[in-house]
């Protein structure tokens, strides 16, 4: 089992909010476990997101992750990063092989969240071969200002 730390911004995620798949059906890393802490998250402040589950096909270059939060189906809050860079930045460069059952992503929320609104957020990675890696949504999250 091989077990892989990053750090990222993007929005935010409560450990109390429960995650589900976006409806995206086969994804590449099929998820057992989505967790988040601390719970609430706070604008500015580090936000842990842990998955884990059989990844099926290596994660390679050109591999995004997009986060998306809608309050009343409107976007309140977007950022798009390259995965790739993301992970060579903290020694697991791409690409990411199929034994990777576990990965933590450290986050800062950023400063334009908005605070003490009941947001929608996805989180979806896509592959450089235009697979989705994995996509969950979250329905309620509430960013504090801590």
């Amino acid at each position: 089992m091989k077990t892989i730390t990053v750090l990222v911004i993007v929005a935010a995620v409560a450990s109390s909010v429960q995650a589900a798949n976006c409806g995206v059906v086969p994804t590449q890393f099929a998820l057992t476990s989505f967790i988040s802490t601390p719970s609430p998250p706070c604008i500015g402040r580090q936000l842990c997101i842990s998955v884990s589950g059989t990844l099926n096909t290596p994660i390679i270059e050109g591999s995004k992750l997009n986060i998306a939060g809608k309050f009343l189906n409107h976007l309140v809050y977007a950022d798009n990063y390259d995965l790739c860079k993301l992970l060579a930045d903290q020694g697991t460069p791409c690409p990411l092989p199929i034994t990777t059952t576990d990965a933590t992503v450290c986050i800062n929320v950023k400063t334009n969240a908005p605070p003490n609104v009941g947001s929608n957020v996805t989180f979806a990675a896509f592959n450089g071969d235009g697979g989705t890696i994995w996509c969950e949504e979250t329905k309620g999250v509430v960013v504090k200002n801590c």
